[in-house]
């Protein structure tokens, strides 16, 4: 196991394989749990949201973007691992 302390010192590119390793293994498992009902109901109000005009699809590259602030960077956001 990991300590909390290795994890803080772990470069940036490390801790993200790390977590995709993880989301990899937890996406194997998954037909194990089953979602909250809370997520099934915000996607049904996002869906009947975007039928009324009211969301848009949007790309996952420019949803990061602005997630995370910057939109209007044109840096490449992608990750390779």
């Amino acid at each position: 196991m990991i300590s909390e302390l290795e994890l803080r010192e772990m470069p940036l590119r490390q801790k993200l394989r790390l977590i995709k390793i993880i989301w990899d293994d937890l996406h194997r498992e998954s037909e194990a749990y089953e979602s909250a009902d809370w997520h099934g109901m915000e996607l049904e109000t996002t869906e009947s949201r975007r039928k009324a005009g009211l969301e848009e699809p949007m790309d996952w590259d420019k949803a990061k973007k602005k997630l995370t602030g910057h939109e209007h960077d044109s840096q490449d956001t992608s990750f390779s691992f």
